[in-house]
C-alpha cells in the first residue's frame, strides 16, 4: 500500500521581512487572505493598533493605516538571528559576530540592539534589560524603532 504524502510545512520564522505568510508592507485584507482568517481590525480609521491571528499564538501584529508594519514577541519563537528570550547580549555577540548591531540606549539599563536587513529598511530587534534579552520585534522602519509599540 503506497501512502500519500503528508502536507509539511516548516514552522515560521520571525524575519525582517515577516512571520509566515504574514509579511511587513502587506495591507491586513492580504494577510487575512494569505491566512485564511479575518482579524478584529477595524476597517475604518488610520490608528495603529495590534491584531494577532489564531494560528500564530505567541505573536502580535502591529497594523498601521492598514498596513501590517511589524510583528512582536515575548515568547521563545524561532528567529533569523537565533536568539532566545533570557540569553544574555554578550553571548548572542560571541556566538553570531557576523551580524553589525545599532544599539540605541533607552535609559541606561534598557537597550535595542537592532540587527538591519541589509537595505536598512527593516530590522529585527532585541530588546534587552540589564544584558538580557527580555522582548524581540521586527518590522519596517519606522515601526521597528518604537520601544514602547504603537505611539
Amino acid at each position: 500500500m503506497i501512502l500519500p504524502a503528508l502536507a509539511w510545512s516548516a514552522p515560521p520564522i520571525l524575519t525582517t521581512e515577516g512571520y509566515g505568510a504574514v509579511r511587513f508592507g502587506m495591507p491586513i485584507a492580504a494577510a487575512e487572505k494569505a491566512m485564511g482568517q479575518r482579524t478584529r481590525y477595524p476597517r475604518h480609521g488610520n490608528d495603529c493598533q495590534y491584531v494577532r491571528f489564531r494560528k500564530y499564538p505567541g505573536i502580535y501584529f502591529m497594523v498601521e493605516n492598514g498596513v501590517v508594519v511589524r510583528a512582536d514577541t515575548a515568547k521563545n519563537l524561532r528567529n533569523s538571528a537565533g536568539v532566545r528570550m533570557g540569553m544574555d547580549i554578550a553571548t548572542f555577540k560571541a556566538e553570531h559576530p557576523q551580524y553589525e548591531i545599532e544599539v540605541q540606549d533607552i535609559d541606561g539599563s534598557s537597550v535595542m540592539y537592532l540587527l538591519k536587513s541589509p537595505d536598512q529598511h527593516a530590522a529585527l530587534v532585541l530588546f534587552a534589560v540589564d544584558g538580557k534579552v527580555l522582548d524581540m520585534w521586527a518590522g519596517i522602519a519606522p515601526a521597528y524603532t518604537y520601544d514602547e509599540g504603537c505611539e
